[in-house]
């Protein structure tokens, strides 16, 4: 009796993508766009905050206040909208 032939899964090759996907497009306008405010923003500015007084540029305050939002955001993730629910 002859043995059956082995058979092996034949594999096609990956696919290769040339060039920017619509994320990173998008990713590198965000980039460009955040570039044009820190140069257009490089003046300092005073922030008073109670009994402190601060001297900073302005794209660091934005920065800063980007990185509190962030913060907390992640600290309370309870007034995100995960879905909603019927009733």
């Amino acid at each position: 009796m002859a043995e059956p032939a082995e058979t092996t899964p034949t594999t096609t090759p990956a696919r290769t993508r040339s060039g920017i996907g619509p994320k990173g497009i998008v990713a590198l306008v965000i980039a460009v766009l955040a570039l044009i405010i820190v140069f257009q923003n490089t003046a300092s500015r005073d922030v008073h905050f109670l009994f402190w007084k601060a001297s900073m540029p302005v794209w660091v305050w934005l920065g800063a206040m980007l990185l509190a939002g962030y913060i907390i955001g992640s600290i309370f993730p309870l007034f995100r909208r995960r879905g909603r629910t019927k009733k």
